[in-house]
């Protein structure tokens, strides 16, 4: 199905879907610049301005706030409601006016890297709504947005005071509240002309302009019956709910709150989602049971964000502090035998390195940082051969002064060593091997021993090593 074809079933069905609007009074006056003491400001508004109005007012929840969402978002909805929109151009640009006017206030959250929109004059200081006039959806319809920029403007002025009253609406035509001001109009014609406009597209059941003494001073109208709005509600609102990213984590993430006896949490998964968008399903497994374990043992509900923000730190830890051990940096870290205090050093060598460097280039600091150290550090052997005597049945034996030199030559971990000659003592004291096979054993053993069971190279380093791999990391002129 082609695109055009998706838009215009979209439509209808929005369109079907349409209900009045509930637009807030002080909102609309300051939209169309009535509250202004500048005669030359008053009236300036634009067609998509006012259907910015409109939207907003449908998509809001009863706070005036449209939260989690961003401006294509909305532009996305404004288009489903209006048989004619505007361009994206016009409207992003009509959007900004209104945060620069003060009629919008836009704020980010971090959290879910997407942003919250509340609607000002909307609510008064004591949080009760403001003066709010109910309009027919009428002004969704193409009838409607082929009027001219001066009768869509006289329709709101009428309307907003008429609301579902059937009473004839009086308007001056001179003055700074005169309808030549609000319209920017000149001439009594021009008025009569966008009535008459109005009266032809069924929406007026009259319009005129009044003399008195020779001289056109008022304007008497009012809104067709047919669209007479007495619907109040909060049904009249159609509260965005942003899209849904990442649909298969998205069920991913629902089925383990579920499997936790926390599956409430779902309300919060915009937030989940933003936080783990680029964290693995182990990691999420992980976060995920520890949440629940905090619910189940103290009985309360943390902040989402916080709680996976701190465990996200805890899991960047440990694969940092892994990548230490790996690449045989922990020597460098501390030398301190004391479980809490090496604990804390390798916390605060965490945390620096997290500082500067992005988890996900971590290991490319590290293997840098590891090519480096024969340059950038002085080498010291703190091994001798001495270490690798052992006083076993082997041990007595002359051969074994040949497999304790080839060890050391090997540079083969001196406790290593040890294990391998109490296990060969083992195979000796169960009658499995004689000596010469144990020292046969041995020696192909130390042959093929793996990178892990030999002794890396030990440097002396004149920084501290969250120092030294940052220099590194950072240094244009080591690859």
């Amino acid at each position: 199905m082609s695109q055009s074809k998706v838009a215009d079933q979209t439509n209808q069905a929005m369109t079907s879907l349409q209900t009045p609007i509930r637009i807030s009074f002080p909102f609309f006056q300051h939209a169309f610049g009535l509250h202004l003491e500048d005669i030359e400001a008053i009236g300036r508004v634009t067609p998509t301005e006012i259907d910015l109005m409109i939207i907003l007012h449908k998509i809001c929840n009863t706070n005036g706030v449209i939260r989690y969402t961003n401006r294509n978002q909305i532009y996305t909805r404004y288009k489903a409601y209006f048989t004619n929109p505007s361009s994206a151009s016009q409207f992003y640009d009509a959007f900004q006016r209104f945060i620069e006017k003060g009629l919008v206030k836009e704020s980010y959250c971090e959290d879910r890297d997407l942003y919250s929109y509340t609607l000002q004059h909307f609510l008064k200081e004591d949080g009760k709504p403001e003066r709010f006039a109910t309009i027919h959806q009428l002004v969704f319809g193409q009838a409607f947005q082929k009027l001219t920029l001066s009768a869509r403007k006289l329709f709101f002025l009428v309307a907003m005071r008429q609301e579902n009253k059937q009473q004839i609406i009086h308007m001056t035509l001179k003055g700074k509240k005169g309808l030549y001001t609000r319209l920017r109009k000149s001439l009594p014609v021009q008025i009569q002309s966008s009535m008459d406009e109005l009266i032809k597209a069924g929406f007026f059941t009259y319009g005129y302009i009044q003399k008195e003494k020779g001289v056109y001073h008022q304007a008497v109208c009012c809104v067709h019956e047919d669209y007479h709005c007495k619907m109040t509600g909060a049904h009249l609102r159609d509260p965005l709910e942003p899209t849904i990213r990442y649909p298969r984590k998205v069920g991913f993430i629902k089925r383990l709150l579920d499997a936790k006896g926390i599956g409430e949490l779902a309300g919060e998964i915009g937030a989940f989602i933003h936080l783990f968008k680029r964290i693995g399903n182990r990691v999420i497994r992980n976060m995920i049971r520890e949440l629940a374990h905090y619910i189940k043992t103290t009985g309360q509900y943390p902040s989402i964000p916080d709680f996976i923000k701190k465990q996200t730190r805890r899991e960047s830890e440990r694969n940092i502090i892994d990548l230490a051990y790996e690449y045989d940096f922990d020597q460098y870290v501390t030398e301190d035998n004391d479980p809490i205090k090496r604990e804390e050093a390798f916390h605060h060598f965490a945390v620096n390195l997290s500082r500067v460097i992005n988890l996900k280039d971590m290991r490319k600091a590290f293997s840098k940082a590891r090519k480096a150290l024969k340059d950038y550090g002085t080498r010291i052997d703190e091994v001798y051969i001495d270490d690798y005597i052992t006083y076993g049945p082997l041990g007595k034996e002359k051969e074994m002064g040949v497999i304790v030199q080839r060890a050391y030559q090997e540079r083969i971990k001196p406790n290593s060593f040890k294990a391998l000659v109490r296990k060969a003592e083992f195979f000796y004291a169960q009658g499995e091997f004689s000596l010469k096979e144990c020292y046969d054993w041995l020696l192909a053993v130390i042959k093929t021993a793996k990178e892990e069971d030999k002794m890396q190279p030990r440097y002396q380093l004149s920084y501290h090593a969250d120092e030294f791999i940052v220099k590194i990391w950072e240094s244009p002129s080591f690859s």
